[in-house]
């Protein structure tokens, strides 16, 4: 009788992380990242459902969310998350109770949650207790805990479902500190509000803002970014500027010393982003280095020692960094390869490496992939795979009959599709020659059984 059999092989590159990694987010004691496939993964502190794996249990090391491999963008709060699918749609997970997750409880979800229905959402941010989104028409919407006016409505009342913040079209990029919020809109104005005692809203006041108020009159800045009680943003022409509190030298000013309003950090002005965590700040510069500045409890500077600094230090030696994102007291970064990165704190395994101990220095995060599969009692009689490692052809042969047909799919590591063809199972070549180095998995099927075999491609 003839069987037909499939074979599915799955590349892995050897470099096994190159190519993985499209966008991570730090959250407070936990991370939330997108692969290249489009799948969501997270790791680290799950005490109120935030890793989204329908779980309470912390993850020391990355799982996959689901299994939908449509995720865009993702943002990860303190003990909350926010993340867009390609088709815009909102979604949210984790603790909820000051209505952060917009979804009209007050309920923690410990798995994603679509909010309304709605398919034009185009950014996110999540903040502490309260979440930002932007549509594509550039109105500006937020929900979550609003005791000290962070939502910008005018009111201290939470909002447990998004509400448009203002009239404006405009809004650009928007960013979410503890205590305040700053955004800045299409026309290069930038504007902040909520919380003020250390003159964190930037105003040159210290009055609580509770809508959102211009600072300054400049028309050049691009891009801000708020952490706890202080804020870092870039000008069009490569500077960098910072205001709020600065009692761990976050400012990056050279001092301890509060700033109530916008003061440039040095003259240089090849500065391509910023961003800021508890008390620290990073800068990416245009050739593509690090640079980071203010608290190092735990090595979240990344300049391999625990020494705070009140200006921009060297953060490793790299020049090829993508994005960075980072966290009360850890860093996160993608470099131009698709390899994930981490350093500082690692208490609740917030890095992802299966231990708790803090990184000084950047740290690589293997690629999650599949490295076997387990078998459910498919028998091939004398099944030989050679030679292994293999550069150009591929040779299957077994004592099956020749008859029984085979159907040989190739995939990369992210799932996609790279070579189909078809031939019979008692002696197969297979043409591998154009496949990058790495390790394959060789998964041969019939009928809901299977058998898995490894095999390297040099």
């Amino acid at each position: 009788m003839n069987t037909k059999f499939t074979i599915i092989f799955l590349l892995i590159a050897i470099n096994v992380n190159a190519q993985c990694w499209k966008q991570v987010s730090a959250g407070f004691k936990h991370t939330e990242a997108i692969k290249s496939d489009g799948t969501l993964w997270a790791w680290g502190n799950n005490l109120h459902g935030q890793i989204g794996d329908s779980t309470s249990i912390n993850r020391t090391k990355p799982v996959q969310i689901g299994s939908s491999n449509e995720w865009k963008e993702v943002s990860a709060g303190n003990d909350h998350n926010i993340a867009l699918k390609n088709d815009g749609t909102l979604w949210t997970w984790g603790l909820n109770n000051g209505g952060q997750l917009g979804d009209g409880t007050y309920y923690y979800k410990n798995q994603p949650k679509q909010i309304g229905s709605s398919t034009d959402w185009q950014q996110i941010v999540a903040g502490d207790l309260y979440s930002f989104a932007i549509k594509t028409n550039g109105t500006l919407w937020a929900w979550g805990f609003n005791d000290q006016a962070l939502l910008g409505d005018g009111t201290n009342t939470n909002k447990n479902v998004p509400k448009q913040i203002g009239a404006g079209t405009n809004w650009k990029q928007i960013t979410a500190g503890s205590t305040n919020a700053a955004a800045v809109k299409s026309d290069g104005t930038l504007w902040s509000w909520g919380s003020n005692e250390f003159g964190q809203v930037g105003d040159g006041t210290f009055i609580n803002r509770k809508t959102p108020v211009q600072l300054g009159t400049s028309t050049d800045w691009k891009q801000v970014s708020s952490g706890y009680h202080h804020s870092i943003a870039v000008k069009n022409d490569g500077t960098i500027w910072s205001w709020g509190h600065n009692e761990i030298g976050q400012l990056g000013n050279g001092t301890y010393n509060d700033d109530i309003s916008p003061k440039q950090i040095g003259v240089e002005n090849n500065w391509l982003q910023v961003f800021t965590g508890g008390s620290f700040s990073v800068g990416m510069k245009i050739d593509g280095s690090l640079w980071a500045w203010g608290q190092n409890f735990s090595g979240n500077l990344g300049d391999g020692t625990n020494t705070w600094q009140t200006e921009p230090v060297k953060s490793g030696t790299e020049t090829n960094w993508k994005q960075v994102n980072i966290g009360d007291e850890h860093s996160t970064a993608i470099k131009n390869d698709g390899t994930l990165w981490e350093w500082g704190s690692n208490y609740y395994y917030q890095l992802g490496d299966d231990t708790k101990i803090d990184k000084l220095v950047h740290t690589e995060l293997s690629c999650p992939f599949i490295t076997s599969i387990k078998e459910t009692t498919l028998s091939i009689n004398n099944l030989i795979i050679y030679p292994n490692p293999v550069n150009q052809i591929l040779n299957i042969k077994s004592a099956e009959s020749a008859h029984q047909e085979l159907i040989y799919e190739v995939r990369s590591v992210l799932g996609s599709e790279i070579i189909l063809q078809s031939s019979f199972i008692d002696n197969v070549n297979i043409n591998v020659s154009d496949l990058a180095p790495g390790v394959y998995l060789l998964i041969i099927k019939d009928k809901g059984k299977l058998i898995s075999r490894q095999f390297v491609k040099m």
